[in-house]
C-alpha cells in the first residue's frame, strides 16, 4: 500500500513538473510579443535576447515603411472617399479669390469662405484619444464638405487602419519627414553626443557636446521630443499650402488646426460659416474654442454668442482656421518663428504676430466653445489616466443640456475684448541652431 501511494506521489510530482516546464517554455516564447504589441517593453537587457529580436523586427519594420514614404517624397497616400468632395471642388472652382462686393453693399468686401476646406489633425501616438474625435467628427454636420488630413509623426499600424476605416468623409494620410522614428540615433533625434537637458554650460563645453554653446533662456539643452512638436505644427502647414498638390494652387484655402485630443461638436463648421461672414480683414482668424485662464468656456447660456479680441496664444490656440493670406504672413516670417527661444507654436505665433505681422490679428470665437480639449495628459498636461472616458463624459452632458441650441440661425455679439498684452518671457527649449535651420527649411523658397 505505501509502495502505491509512493509511487503516486511521485506521478503527480512528475506531471507538476512538466506543467511547470511548459508554462515557463510558452511564456518564453510568446510574452515578449505581448508586450511588444502593448508598448509595454521599451528597454532590453542581454539576458533578454529573444525579446531584443522582436523588438528589432518591430522596429526594423516601422523604419522600413517609414523609410520607404519618405525616401520617395511621397509624404501623402492616396485621398481615400475623394467622391465626397469631387462636385464640391468644381463647384468651387470659381470662387478661388476673395471677392470684392458691388458699391451698393454696405460691406468695403465680402470675406469668401468655401464650401470645400481642409481640416487638419496633428496625430502622434494617443490612438484612445484620435479615435473619440473620428467619433466626433462623424457627427458634426457638412463634415462631408471638407478633406480632413491626419498629419502624423510616428507611423503605427493600428492608427493607420483607423483612419482608413473612415466612411463619412474625404481623407489623407501624411507623414512628418523627420519623425523620430527615422532620426533615432541623431538629428533631429538624440545624437549620442548632444549635451544633457539639465547640464550647465560650463560641464557642457568641457564635455565638448554637440549644443554646448546654445543652451536655452533657462540655461537648459534640447529635448528631442518636446522640439518635434513645434516642428511638425509649421511643416504640415507649408506642406499643405505650398506643395500638397490638391491644395497648393487654391487661392482662398481654408484650413481648421486639431489635434489627436480635441473633440468637435456638431454645430462646428455651421458656426465657422457664420463666424467667417463676420469677419473685416485679411487677416482676422475664427478659433471654434477659447479658455479664459485655464477654463474653457462651455456656458449653455451663450451657446448663440459670440465675441472678438485680439488673438492670444493661451485663449485662442484651439481650433482656428487659417487662411492662405494668413500663413503668408507667418511665411514671411518664418525667420522669427524659426528663431525664438519657445519650443510651443502658439507663443511663437504670439511673438511674430506682434512683432512681425503688418496688421494687427483679431480672433472670432463663439463664447460657447465648439471644439473641446479632451487631453489629460501630454506635453503639458501630467495626469497619470490617460483616459478620455472622464472628459468625454462631461463633453456629451454638456451636449445634451444645450443640444435644442445649437444651429443658432445667427450669433449675437456679446462685446469685444480688446486691449493688446504684452507678451511674457519665452518657455525656452528652442535654442538649437540645428533646430532653426531645419525650421526654416521647411518653407518654399
Amino acid at each position: 500500500m505505501k509502495f502505491f501511494i509512493l509511487k503516486r506521489r511521485r506521478q503527480r510530482c512528475k506531471h507538476l513538473f512538466f506543467s511547470v516546464i511548459i508554462v515557463i517554455f510558452t511564456c518564453y516564447l510568446y510574452l515578449p510579443n505581448l508586450l511588444i504589441g502593448e508598448g509595454v517593453v521599451k528597454h532590453t537587457s542581454v539576458h533578454h535576447r529573444n525579446l531584443t529580436k522582436h523588438v528589432i523586427i518591430k522596429n526594423s519594420f516601422i523604419q522600413s515603411q517609414l523609410s520607404d514614404i519618405i525616401s520617395a517624397k511621397n509624404y501623402e497616400s492616396t485621398i481615400n472617399n475623394y467622391h465626397f468632395i469631387e462636385n464640391i471642388l468644381q463647384e468651387d472652382h470659381l470662387n478661388d479669390k476673395l471677392k470684392k462686393v458691388s458699391s451698393k453693399s454696405d460691406k468695403k468686401y465680402v470675406y469668401i469662405f468655401r464650401k470645400f476646406f481642409v481640416i487638419v489633425i496633428q496625430v502622434h501616438s494617443r490612438l484612445n484619444y484620435l479615435r473619440e474625435l473620428i467619433k466626433s467628427l462623424k457627427e458634426v454636420k457638412y463634415i462631408e464638405q471638407a478633406l480632413v488630413i491626419f498629419s502624423h509623426d510616428i507611423y503605427d499600424e493600428e492608427m493607420n487602419q483607423l483612419v482608413k476605416s473612415i466612411d463619412f468623409c474625404a481623407t489623407l494620410q501624411i507623414f512628418y519627414p523627420f519623425s523620430l522614428q527615422l532620426y533615432s540615433n541623431k538629428f533631429p533625434g538624440d545624437d549620442p553626443n548632444d549635451c544633457p537637458r539639465a547640464i550647465t554650460k560650463e560641464k557642457a563645453k568641457q564635455l565638448k557636446c554637440n549644443n554646448a554653446d546654445h543652451p536655452d533662456t533657462f540655461g537648459h539643452y534640447r529635448e528631442s521630443k518636446i522640439v518635434q512638436i513645434k516642428h511638425h505644427w509649421f511643416w504640415k502647414l507649408n506642406y499643405i499650402f505650398d506643395k500638397l498638390s490638391l491644395t497648393s494652387r487654391m487661392e482662398n484655402l481654408h484650413v481648421l488646426l486639431l489635434e489627436e485630443d480635441h473633440y468637435l461638436f456638431q454645430d462646428s463648421i455651421h458656426i465657422i460659416h457664420q463666424l467667417t461672414d463676420k469677419i473685416l480683414s485679411d487677416v482676422d482668424v475664427v478659433s471654434l474654442g477659447y479658455f479664459k485662464g485655464k477654463l474653457q468656456l462651455f456656458d449653455k447660456k451663450e451657446i448663440h454668442l459670440w465675441s472678438k479680441g485680439y488673438w492670444w496664444a493661451s485663449s485662442n490656440n484651439i481650433g482656428i482656421l487659417v487662411s492662405r493670406k494668413f500663413f503668408e504672413q507667418i511665411k514671411n516670417c518664418s525667420k522669427m518663428f524659426c528663431e525664438y527661444d519657445d519650443y510651443n507654436w502658439d507663443w511663437s505665433l504670439q511673438q511674430v504676430i506682434q512683432k512681425c505681422f503688418k496688421d494687427v490679428v483679431v480672433s472670432l470665437y463663439p463664447t460657447f466653445s465648439r471644439v473641446a480639449h479632451l487631453g489629460e495628459c501630454g506635453t503639458h498636461f501630467k495626469s497619470k489616466a490617460c483616459d478620455p472616458k472622464v472628459k468625454l463624459g462631461e463633453m456629451k452632458k454638456k451636449y445634451e443640456e444645450s443640444k435644442s441650441n445649437f444651429f443658432p440661425r445667427d450669433l449675437n455679439f456679446s462685446g469685444k475684448i480688446f486691449g493688446m498684452r504684452k507678451i511674457k518671457k519665452s518657455n525656452g527649449g528652442w535654442s538649437d541652431p540645428r533646430d532653426h535651420e531645419l525650421c526654416k527649411s521647411f518653407v518654399l523658397k
